[in-house]
């Protein structure tokens, strides 16, 4: 029987490639995203704020490693197809690191989970599952890097991590059906809460079903085709994933109608109010003061948990010189 022939160098430098494209363009949406968070969400927590911070930090870090070892591949050792499949750091950046922010951003939401629906057994759960396989990447990576990726050791390897991978993935299906099930409990009947609800039910899908695909794809690459790195490719953004998915939960509270929400305060497009005329938009703020006296009925919105929407009003006053009729006509004209 004719030995196996190695794998082409299309299918281990190809998805490798890829991969590491994925990884910095997904670090430079990342970076925005942490950005309107910052700008819109001042006022959050400084625990929640920190670890927003400290996940953009940690990711930074994975990023700068990838990128070295891609140096090592393709500028160090260019041409040496032995390159492409020695571990490098890989053994620390991806399975030790993924499985560490992987495990971060799903105690996340099981607090999430548990803040909406007050099941201490269902959050603990998740928990101990996000505990369980962020256990077994880090014991994975590490005995990576004392093995050769041609030895035969390896095979006892592989196993461990395809279990990590796979739990991490099943992981993540059970968040997003547990944080669904939990907001449209939380439905109040309110039209503009319930419109809320859905839309973040269709976030949290979304990006839990992306996360579970990523991971689950990597682990049947990885345990199906071991001889090549086709793996690599979905690989190398299990991080970025995560961390995206966590900022752009956090972000879509800045986000409600036509209302742009910066610490809890919205911004309204210029329309009337409820009850108004018309809409009167001062073209000079210089004459805030004057003798006449606009009251103005500004919505004041207040998220709670990505969940409890809760609207309260309050009237502003604006002093500014009273407009005419005239004024108030060609207004809501």
């Amino acid at each position: 029987m004719a030995p196996a022939s190695p794998p082409s160098v299309a299918l281990l430098a190809g998805p490798q490639l890829l991969g590491l494209f994925f990884n910095w363009a997904l670090q430079g949406v990342l970076i925005v995203q942490v950005y309107i968070y910052h700008t819109c969400f001042q006022k959050d927590s400084l625990a929640l704020r920190l670890f927003v911070y400290g996940v953009l930090i940690f990711e930074i870090v994975q990023t700068g490693l990838v990128t070295e070892f891609a140096f090592d591949i393709y500028v160090y050792d260019y041409g040496n197809v032995a390159s492409l499949i020695a571990f490098h750091n890989t053994w620390f950046s991806s399975p030790i690191m993924e499985a560490m922010i992987s495990a971060a951003v799903q105690i996340f939401f099981a607090w999430r989970i548990y803040i909406v629906s007050k099941t201490m057994i269902l959050a603990g759960g998740i928990a101990f599952l996000s505990f369980s396989q962020m256990t077994l990447g880090i014991v994975g990576g590490a005995m990576l890097k004392s093995l050769n990726p041609s030895s035969a050791e390896l095979s006892v390897v592989t196993p461990i991590l395809g279990t990590w991978i796979s739990l991490a993935g099943f992981t993540d299906l059970v968040i997003a059906i547990a944080m669904t099930t939990a907001l449209l409990k939380a439905k109040s009947g309110i039209k503009r809460t319930d419109s809320y609800i859905n839309r973040v039910v269709r976030l949290v899908v979304e990006t839990g079903i992306m996360t579970a695909t990523v991971a689950i794809v990597n682990a049947v690459l990885f345990t199906a085709v071991p001889s090549n790195l086709l793996y690599q490719c979905p690989a190398l953004i299990v991080s970025k994933v995560y961390a995206n998915t966590l900022v752009s939960n956090l972000n879509s509270r800045a986000f409600h109608g036509n209302r742009i929400v910066t610490d809890g305060t919205s911004t309204m497009s210029s329309h009337a109010g409820a009850g108004s005329r018309a809409a009167y938009r001062s073209r000079n703020p210089s004459n805030i003061g004057g003798p006449g006296t606009v009251m103005v009925d500004v919505r004041q919105e207040t998220y709670i948990d990505e969940v409890a929407l809760e609207e309260t009003s309050k009237r502003v006053f604006l002093k500014t010189p009273t407009p005419s009729t005239k004024d108030f006509d060609s207004a809501s004209s």
